[in-house]
């Protein structure tokens, strides 16, 4: 190889290396920052339909209730399972997509419907907790 040659393959100097490292570092840092508030915002999302179940088993055991309120009480529960059950799928679903594994389709969605749904797992924590819940 000729002088020439040699001078036009340039090694990277330690202050690139250097910077290049400390840019890793940054990245793999904010990678898990948000891994972990991603986990924390999961816990949050996991424990408030167990919350409810919890609550609602504990009220099916009132033996004064009646027929009416342990059917309410049933579908609350089945409800705040399905709920619980969509989120880990979501949780899988967003594993599958980061892996590219699965694409992601933009659909239209019943916005009322998503909250009434909200505001019936919400309002019996809400009411345990003294405050009133409604959607306006």
């Amino acid at each position: 190889m000729s002088g020439r040659q040699e001078s036009e393959i340039q090694e990277p100097t330690s202050s690139q290396i250097i910077e290049e490292l400390q840019q890793a570092k940054i990245k793999a840092e904010q990678a898990t920052e948000a891994k972990s508030q991603f986990l924390a915002r999961m816990s949050h999302e996991i424990r408030t339909p167990l919350t409810s179940m919890l609550g609602y088993a504990d009220l099916l055991s009132d033996f004064d209730l009646t027929i009416a309120e342990r059917a309410n009480a049933m579908d609350a529960l089945r409800n705040n399972g399905r709920h619980l059950l969509r989120l880990l799928d979501d949780i899988l679903d967003l594993s599958r997509v980061e892996s590219g594994q699965l694409s992601v389709d933009r659909v239209l969605c019943r916005t009322n419907e998503i909250l009434q749904e909200v505001l019936r797992l919400m309002k019996p924590r809400a009411e345990m907790k003294g405050l009133s819940l409604a959607l306006e």
